[in-house]
């Protein structure tokens, strides 16, 4: 009950105080920053067919472990190789009330993240020699994306201060504390994604765009 009685005091308290704050000033603080994508995400999907479903699946392993192991070789500028589940099931090709069975195929997925763009270029002209039945999808990301964020923010802060000070000083008044601050929108980069990864043109990352907004509302003194 004592706690209670003081966290009703504390906001009546809070209440009163910006009771007295009859004369503010709200400003929104924005920022924007364009960045080269430093990551290349490449998706690998391995298929392998067989009459019995053991046959397709160890034949897959065997596609996955040349993979991995031209990949591992590789002693930098890539992040640890993620694996997906293998998936077995039968195929059948349907015409009409016939239905004819086609076999099992197996199917994984690899997920690799290349820190070094020569060296992705490297497994992509390598992978037609390793595997025979598989897709490919390739997409720029921005890495330490949360680092960016922050300092966006930051930036915001920072222009809608700048924003407030001019507003104050055109009315002949100065700003007083920060009475509320909150995040207002901040962008998620989705990663670019390209086309079927088999060929070794040469591509560009480009840009992608982060942005972050802040609503802030200041006391204003006169």
């Amino acid at each position: 009950m004592k706690k209670i009685w003081i966290m009703l005091l504390l906001c009546l308290s809070t209440a009163t105080h910006y009771a007295d704050v009859d004369t503010f000033i709200e400003v929104i603080g924005e920022s924007e920053v364009s960045i080269v994508p430093q990551e290349i995400h490449l998706t690998l999907s391995l298929e392998s067919q067989a009459w019995n479903a053991k046959e397709a699946k160890t034949t897959l392993g065997h596609d996955v472990e040349r993979v991995l192991a031209f990949i591992k070789k590789q002693k930098s500028g890539l992040k640890p190789v993620k694996t997906s589940f293998v998936s077995v099931k039968p195929r059948y090709q349907k015409e009409r009330a016939k239905q004819d069975f086609l076999g099992y195929f197996a199917q994984t997925q690899l997920r690799v993240v290349f820190l070094d763009e020569e060296l992705y270029y490297k497994v992509i002209e390598k992978l037609p020699s390793l595997v025979e039945d598989y897709s490919s999808h390739v997409r720029f990301e921005i890495g330490d994306v949360h680092v960016h964020q922050a300092k966006l923010q930051v930036a915001a802060i920072h222009d809608g201060k700048r924003k407030a000070t001019i507003l104050a000083e055109a009315t002949e008044s100065r700003l007083g504390k920060v009475l509320q601050i909150k995040e207002a929108h901040m962008s998620r980069p989705g990663g670019m994604r390209l086309m079927e990864a088999r060929s070794s043109v040469p591509i560009e990352a480009g840009e992608q765009v982060l942005s972050a907004t802040v609503f802030l509302r200041y006391e204003l003194l006169n």
